[in-house]
């Protein structure tokens, strides 16, 4: 069929047309696209979204060469597309990769001198108020398990462990 009388019925918007272009071009423009991307599922994507735009504007699309040249060009420009936009995502990966390796540096650092500041607090309670703190912040103990551990109240667990908690946020900053 002749491209004048295709680009014709295309602007009527000729469904069997389209269709009859679509089955005809669809399998080679695949092909012709996997060059650039080597994966099968994204050509076919490319493809299909070129056809959807290209219905959608076929009535005012003006298509001075051939169909073929047009199709081709038009597929091989939406593969440059995409392999620009792969080439952004992965610096923007990057970027945000190197930039929270940076971060963790720094929070790893703040993270050492807090515990530093914790340890040397809990250092200086008394040793009964240590203890109990230790048993139940670190190891994780209940107030009702270290009261029965330790022959006391669990009210005054509760108030060494007040204490302690006290203690700690003279030292801790904010």
């Amino acid at each position: 069929m002749d491209d004048s009388l295709i680009k014709a019925r295309l602007k009527r918007r000729d469904k069997k047309t389209f269709d009859s272009i679509f089955t005809y071009y669809y399998s080679g423009l695949c092909t012709y696209a996997y060059k650039y991307i080597k994966d099968r599922a994204r050509v076919e994507d490319i493809v299909q979204d070129f056809f959807v735009c290209f219905w959608a504007n076929c009535t005012d699309l003006e298509v001075s060469g051939p169909l073929k040249s047009y199709f081709f060009g038009a597929v091989k420009n939406r593969c440059l597309d995409e392999i620009k936009h792969d080439s952004v995502k992965s610096r923007y990966k990057d970027q945000v990769i190197n930039l929270s390796s940076e971060n963790d540096g720094e929070n790893c650092y703040a993270e050492a001198e807090l515990l530093e500041i914790i340890e040397k607090t809990i250092a200086k309670l008394q040793p009964r108020t240590r203890d109990i703190f230790t048993m139940s912040r670190i190891q994780g103990q209940s107030n009702k398990e270290i009261s029965a551990l330790l022959g006391i109240s669990k009210r005054t667990v509760e108030i060494q462990i007040s204490k302690a908690l006290k203690e700690l946020k003279k030292y801790l900053p904010g």
